[in-house]
Parts: C-alpha cells; sequence; structure tokens
C-alpha cells in the first residue's frame, strides 16, 4: 500500500512540474514577444537614439533571458528525472502484478491440494472403519470356530465313550454262551439287529 501511495505521489509532483515547465515557457515565450515588440517599438520610435543609449538594458534583458533559459533546463532535467522514476515505478508495478497473480495460482493449487487431501483422508477413514469392521467379524468367526471346535470334541469324549462301552460289551459276549447274540447296529423303530455268534 505504501508502495503505491508513492507511486501517486511522484506523478503528481510530475504532473505538477510539467505544468509549471509548461507555464515557464509560455511565459518566456510571451516576455520574450514582448520584449521583441518593444524593441521594435523603441527602434521605430526613437531611431537613432536607442543607440546611443547604454547597453545596461540589453544585458539586464539578455541575463534574465540566460536566467530563465536555465531553470527551463533545470526543470526538463528534473522532469526527465521524474518520468524515468515514474517508468521504473510502472515497471515495478507491473513486476509485482506478476508475482501477486503468481502466488493467488500457487494458492488456488495448494487448496486444489488441500481438498484433495481431505478427500483421501475421509476415504482413509472409511478403510480404518471397513477394516475394524472386519476385523470384529473375524473375531466372531474364531469364537465361533472355538464353540464348534470344543463342541466336536465333546462329541468325540462321547463316541469314545461307546466305543469303550461296545468294546466291553463285545469281551463279554465273547465270554459268554453261545446262545448269546452282539448287538451290531441300532434299528429305525430303536430295537437292536443282533448277528449270531
Amino acid at each position: 500500500m505504501a508502495f503505491f501511495r508513492t507511486s501517486l505521489v511522484i506523478l503528481a509532483v510530475a504532473l505538477l512540474l510539467t505544468t509549471e515547465f509548461t507555464e515557464a515557457r509560455k511565459k518566456h515565450k510571451h516576455r520574450r514577444s514582448r520584449e521583441h515588440s518593444r524593441e521594435n517599438s523603441r527602434e521605430h520610435s526613437r531611431g537613432s537614439r536607442e543607440d546611443s543609449r547604454p547597453s545596461s538594458e540589453s544585458s539586464s534583458s539578455e541575463e534574465s533571458a540566460e536566467q530563465d533559459n536555465e531553470r527551463l533546463d533545470k526543470l526538463e532535467e528534473l522532469i526527465k528525472k521524474q518520468q524515468e522514476e515514474i517508468k521504473a515505478l510502472q515497471d515495478d508495478n507491473k513486476t509485482l502484478k506478476d508475482k501477486i497473480n503468481a502466488q493467488a495460482n500457487t494458492t488456488d493449487n495448494l487448496e486444489e491440494d488441500i481438498d484433495s487431501l481431505q478427500q483421501e483422508v475421509e476415504k482413509c477413514k472409511y478403510d480404518v472403519i471397513d477394516l475394524a469392521d472386519e476385523v470384529k467379524a473375524l473375531k466372531e468367526d474364531k469364537e465361533d470356530l472355538k464353540d464348534a471346535i470344543d463342541s466336536q470334541k465333546t462329541e468325540l469324549r462321547d463316541l469314545g465313550a461307546e466305543v469303550e462301552d461296545l468294546a466291553e460289551c463285545c469281551a463279554e459276549q465273547a465270554a459268554g454262551d453261545d446262545g448269546f447274540f452282539i448287538p451290531l447296529v441300532r434299528g429305525e423303530e430303536g430295537e437292536d439287529e443282533v448277528l449270531p455268534k
């Protein structure tokens, strides 16, 4: 903000100097024209008497003209210098605008990257939730499998006991009378089918 304010101040000073330079040139031209007319009038009206007068008035007029010319030259140099500074400020303004535009583009790109990252974070959150559900389901499956194994172990123990009972029965039948029959298979109606010994 201070940079732009300085530019405006320098521009205003340059305009004032330009106006002053123009007015000075007009006054100088008007003065020279008036002095020229006055000299012509004096030459016509006074004739040869002008030649007899001392040249102090002419010298004073020439000195004033030289001073005016020096002032005009200084003003021209100052205006030229101010114009160069204004051009440099304009170039700096253009460079600054380009930098601001580049920063704006960079900011837009960063905002797009941030939005993309936020979307990725949201996606990762959903993935984590899905994984947690899968882990929970696996734990439940593990518990179910453990229960199934325990049930199968119980069934195996029961079958082992039945096999032992059957073995004892077979041993007793083998040691007993010939009229006894060994039960082998349980029928459909709950009766034992036996085979003769």
